[in-house]
């Protein structure tokens, strides 16, 4: 067994509940569900299938028994499976005698002890209980999330920043390969039947995205957020699966910290965490420096608080270059205010996932350093409502989030105008460079097995560590879910259907290589199309104005005669 490290901050402020020192298993504490009566211990997985011979005390109960049988040394627990469970029988200093269940889990197990609220963070401690090691510490936490942020949704997302005794920061490296820092969040999946698509498709993301225009300054920056799939706790009530990750901030994209001396702010982020013509850049009204937000863009970094008044003016220049610029001025000058390699990933990976949630929203905007030039470089997140998953719970699997949809004509309405822009004219050969990434792609990490594995294989690790069976128990017929049960097996077919699908689809009419005139993309050139582009000249086409390059025979952002001149001439052969 791993040699294993308890630590432990003593302060008055820290609250451990009962139930956590109640019961241990040779050196691994407990947390107990008061729901079920069930204690869980985490330990490590290569413990699976074997045999555990270890202690059980407590500094409370006077005799315990396992499966009927008192402990007196230690005991033996038969074949270690997560979805086992072994009767425990406790006599209590009075005489009476308590009954519950021991299950094992190899996820780190987290508990929560205090009160939560929405937007305001209160003091309380979290129990951090890993396979080896136990970690005690006193934290600050709040309810976070946007449209999930709500007293009607019962499985919520939390912030977590851990502090210490004196209330000071308190950093804690949790995982291993991940950062050291006392801010850390916990993604429910609350709308997500399968609770792991933001998880498994964060992680496809850090796989294939792009390094941000400033990665030769800062070689660790990360625009994406690492994380692992742990089991919660909140006041001793079971809560289920949960994805335990980094933010997306200044340290985890190391951007140029403020003078901290003269008060100067160098790197910036904004979240565009609700929908609207700033967010989509369709206009840019005047912003107000003494406001936490701009029309739906959030500070982020640095801290509103530490810095009122904020200055939007760089993300303004970019909105206002986007939203009005004319369509030569995009082709000549859009590179130098978006990370266009960046960019071209984020089309990709929506397009992919049919990701219509993150489009005008669910994405973060940063500059490493303000006062170097305009350019800002895009973060996408939460990835919950994606492959044929919508936001509604009154909605499952709707027909127009199918696996033949298209992103960015079928959601019109909430297209950022950056995207259907840079779509429209192929400005700098954006769309056949996208088109390029995703064929490039497809050889390796998008493989269809590949992407299909990494779902697979994270709901393979939910059952086997017995998660999988504890979700679906707790929560049956849920109001978060429109009254539908977690059911693992169901949606991860349903999963590996559509993203099956949906790569034939991008394979056969999406992501193919550019002909000219094609605006059928069906790869060959012939009259229809002809007939097609004409009807589309004289207003009575009915393709969309998104897909208008497929037209422009020769890129000079005008669709006219001289076009359909070029698509004649190229139909006869010359």
């Amino acid at each position: 067994m791993l040699k294993r490290k308890v630590l432990t901050i003593i302060s008055t402020i820290c609250t451990v509940l009962a139930g956590y020192a109640q019961l241990v298993v040779g050196e691994h504490a407990t947390a107990l569900d008061s729901i079920t009566g069930t204690y869980l211990c985490s330990i490590d997985e290569s413990l699976w299938g074997n045999d555990l011979t270890t202690t059980i005390t407590s500094p409370v109960f006077t005799e315990i028994k396992v499966n009927g049988t008192v402990v007196k040394d230690s005991c033996t627990f038969a074949q270690i499976d997560g979805n086992k469970s072994w009767n425990i029988s406790a006599t209590m200093p009075d005489g009476t005698t308590r009954e519950a269940r021991l299950q094992f889990t190899f996820l780190p197990i987290v508990e929560i002890n205090g009160k939560v609220e929405k937007n305001i963070y209160n003091t309380g401690s979290v129990n951090v209980l890993l396979p080896d090691e136990d970690i005690t510490s006193p934290c600050r936490m709040k309810f976070r999330g946007s449209s999930t942020n709500s007293h009607v949704y019962y499985k919520r997302n939390y912030h977590l920043k851990f502090i210490d005794e004196n209330g000071e920061k308190a950093d804690y490296k949790f995982f291993t390969g991940m950062r050291n820092d006392n801010s850390w969040l916990l993604d429910a999946g609350t709308l997500d039947r399968l609770r792991v698509r933001n998880r498994v498709l964060t992680d496809l993301w850090l796989d294939i995205n792009s390094k941000p225009y400033y990665a030769e300054q800062e070689p660790k920056a990360l625009n994406g957020a690492r994380g692992r799939m742990v089991e919660v706790f909140r006041n001793g009530e079971y809560q289920g699966v949960y994805n335990m990750s980094e933010a997306i901030d200044r340290k985890q994209l190391k951007l140029k910290k403020t003078d901290e001396t003269t008060g100067t702010i160098n790197g910036q982020l904004w979240k565009a965490g609700v929908r609207s013509n700033v967010t989509k850049m369709w206009e840019a009204p005047m912003y107000d420096n003494n406001s936490d937000s701009w029309s739906g863009m959030e500070v982020q970094y640095p801290d509103f608080d530490d810095v009122n008044p904020t200055d939007y003016s760089t993300i303004y220049n970019v909105v206002n270059f986007i939203a009005n610029c004319d369509d030569h001025e995009l082709v000549a000058h859009a590179s130098e205010y978006i990370d266009m390699p960046v960019l071209i990933d984020i089309f990709v990976f929506t397009q992919l996932m049919c990701a219509y949630d993150n489009v005008g929203k669910n994405i973060y905007w940063a500059t490493y350093d303000r006062n170097e030039g305009p350019m800002v470089t895009p973060i996408p997140w939460d990835f919950d409502t994606s492959l044929g998953q919508p936001w509604k719970t009154s909605e499952y699997h709707p027909e127009y989030l199918n696996p033949d949809k298209d992103t960015y004509t079928d959601f019109g309405s909430n297209l950022d105008r950056f995207l259907s822009r840079m779509i429209t004219w192929n400005v700098s050969g954006f769309v056949d460079k996208g088109t390029q990434r995703y064929i490039d792609l497809r050889k390796t990490v998008l493989n269809t097995d590949s992407v299909v594995k990494r779902f697979t294989s994270c709901i393979d690790m939910l059952k086997k560590s017995g998660a999988a069976a504890r979700e679906e128990q707790r929560w049956v017929k849920s109001y978060d879910l429109g009254g539908r049960s977690v059911d693992f097996d169901t949606e991860l077919a349903f999963v590996t259907d559509w993203i099956t699908k949906r790569l034939d689809w991008l394979d056969r009419r999406y992501f193919v290589p550019r002909l000219g005139g094609d605006v059928y993309t069906d790869g060959v050139l012939d009259v229809s199309d002809l007939n097609y582009f004409v009807s589309q000249l004289v207003g009575k086409g009915k393709t969309p104005a998104i897909y208008i390059f497929k037209y422009d025979m020769n890129e000079d952002q005008e669709i006219d005669v001289n076009d359909v001149n070029l698509l004649i001439n190229k139909l006869l052969g010359k």
